[in-house]
């Protein structure tokens, strides 16, 4: 009897846990929030995040482009892939995933927090950064990111790896809340995991896509920390590193298929409408005229043997921005030839 009665005390417990839960995530869901402040909190947390992040490690240098150029966009596009892999896990609407991440996305403070903490407990300061396996592989990184005991790999500091398993931990139970079935809640850990990793190890990513097309740079440190020189007019100014510019466009490039993932959850029917609008033979014209002047561009003026081989690593991106252009910039022409015409139009409908 008394087992009973603690069981139904458990069960009510639980019960009064998951409505408080429900309603909180209901509130934050609904909560009236512009699109104007929302990026000016997502902003602040970046800011703030990035401040601690100096701290923990001990870096006294203020970087212009990782607060107003990298950071943003390291940030954005994690955010836009979780929100998808929630919303459609939980099978609830875009926007209010999204809004309810924002509030998640407090969670990226913990990591310099804690590291502030052990170097505090007399633990060296660690740098937290990205993940970068120093003599093993990507796939044993992966299996080991949660790992404490494995130190094969840097950037991840202990403040990271709590970070993430959190990650997991809080959007199974979302996912359990909103549906109520622990089956797919478990999944929903599994989908986060590799979607946060992608996101951890996004220059060492690169690094093996670029060597698919003939690179032949070795590490990380060769593809994204090489140096620079920039001269205007009659002065010289001091080298620097490419790190933040180069990630930089690498998450531009995440953002841009992220954002319209978004959008065709957001709205089906104006995604649906955007892709019709889209002039197919304006587009393949610009697109194929582009390739043909990267191909004699390539042999002619580079020696290239074909197509995808290259003489640089950021040569890949460079084509993969080339190719992008030409079809944005199809659509721009499409674009300003409807308005054109619209303008054209105006004056005998008015009449």
């Amino acid at each position: 009897m008394a087992a009973r009665t603690d069981s139904e005390v458990s069960e009510h417990m639980a019960a009064r846990l998951r409505e408080r839960a429900t309603g909180l995530i209901d509130i934050i869901e609904r909560a009236p929030i512009s699109t104007g402040r929302w990026i000016l909190v997502l902003a602040s947390i970046i800011a703030l995040r990035h401040f601690l992040e100096q701290v923990s490690g001990q870096l006294t240098t203020f970087h212009f482009l990782s607060y107003f150029v990298h950071y943003p966009l390291a940030y954005i596009a994690p955010l836009l892939a979780l929100s998808v892999v929630l919303a459609a896990m939980a099978r609830e609407r875009i926007e209010r995933v999204t809004k309810l991440m924002l509030f998640a996305w407090l969670l990226t403070l913990l990591p310099p927090l804690v590291d502030l903490l052990l170097t505090g407990a007399g633990q060296q300061p660690e740098l937290i950064g990205y993940l970068i396996p120093k003599d093993h592989t990507l796939a044993e990184a992966f299996i080991n990111l949660l790992n404490p005991f494995y130190h094969g790999f840097q950037g991840t500091t202990a403040g990271i790896r709590i970070e993430a398993a959190a990650g997991c931990v809080l959007a199974a139970v979302y996912v359990q809340i909103k549906t109520g079935k622990p089956a797919r809640a478990l999944l929903t850990a599994v989908l986060v995991y590799p979607t946060m990793f992608i996101f951890f190890t996004l220059p060492s990513i690169t690094l093996a896509v670029t060597r698919l097309f003939g690179s032949q740079l070795e590490n990380v440190y060769q593809l994204f920390f090489a140096r620079a020189n920039v001269y205007r007019a009659f002065a010289g100014v001091t080298p620097f590193a490419l790190s933040d510019l180069s990630n930089s466009l690498i998450d531009l490039i995440l953002i841009v298929p992220l954002s319209g993932l978004w959008y065709r959850m957001y709205s089906p029917q104006g995604f649906r409408d955007t892709v019709r609008s889209i002039d197919l033979v304006t587009t393949l014209c610009h697109v194929a005229a582009t390739a043909v002047g990267i191909v004699l561009a390539a042999r002619l003026l580079m020696g290239s043997r074909g197509f995808v081989s290259v003489a640089h690593a950021f040569d890949v991106i460079a084509l993969l921005g080339l190719m992008a252009a030409a079809f944005f910039t199809a659509q721009a022409a499409t674009a300003m030839r409807l308005l054109l015409n619209g303008t054209a139009a105006l004056p005998e409908t008015t009449a």
